[in-house]
């Protein structure tokens, strides 16, 4: 979709985030319009802060962003999360490393990769035990176990505010952790 301007809107693409594919449009009335290839939705700015529109990740031909998380623990036995970083989507949001499958990338390659970018660690995925489309935005996930073969972080501070070492209890428990985690906690314990 391309960029567009004219004298009544200021067209502006504030953030981009998995939602929709879609351009945030603001006004000097504190209105938005949402707009994605199919319609147009005015809404109060305070509304319209939840539904930032997708990242330009790599669409694949399905017409969705392809996913890979990594579930992996530390010797202790606690799980690998991240907090994620200001100005990338869901900043502050808790959640397994991963991110978008590039073209001609396998989940596996993507995964190891996400890992390695955002907390600087070494992973051998070991089985794929998810697979989740999401039914709010077009994003598909595939999960992984995986195991670590490093255990000194590195994170991105571009991506990653913090590195977490947690129990199934402390993940399910914290407020911060993004939707849809405890589908994938499911799947994990159902393959231990």
């Amino acid at each position: 979709m391309s960029q567009r301007s004219d004298a009544a809107v200021d067209e502006k693409y504030i953030r981009q985030q998995p939602g929709c594919i879609s351009v945030l449009i603001a006004n000097v009335s504190n209105q938005v319009m949402i707009r994605d290839r199919k319609q147009v939705w005015r809404c109060p700015f305070a509304l319209s802060v939840m539904m930032l529109p997708m990242s330009q990740r790599p669409v694949q031909e399905d017409g969705r962003v392809h996913g890979c998380i990594v579930a992996a623990r530390n010797e202790a036995g606690k799980w690998l999360l991240i907090r994620r970083a200001k100005g990338v989507a869901m900043a502050g949001g808790i959640c397994f490393p991963g991110g978008a499958i590039e073209h001609g990338e396998t989940h596996a390659q993507a995964g190891v990769r996400e890992i390695r970018e955002e907390t600087g660690l070494v992973v051998r995925l070991q089985k794929e035990i998810w697979h989740f489309v999401y039914p709010d935005r077009p994003l598909t996930l595939w999960g992984w176990l995986g195991e670590l073969q490093t255990f000194d972080p590195t994170p991105d501070p571009n991506e990653v505010s913090e590195i977490l070492w947690l129990s199934f209890e402390e993940i399910a428990a914290d407020p911060d952790v993004l939707p849809y985690t405890d589908l994938f906690i499911e799947r994990i314990k159902a393959n231990l």
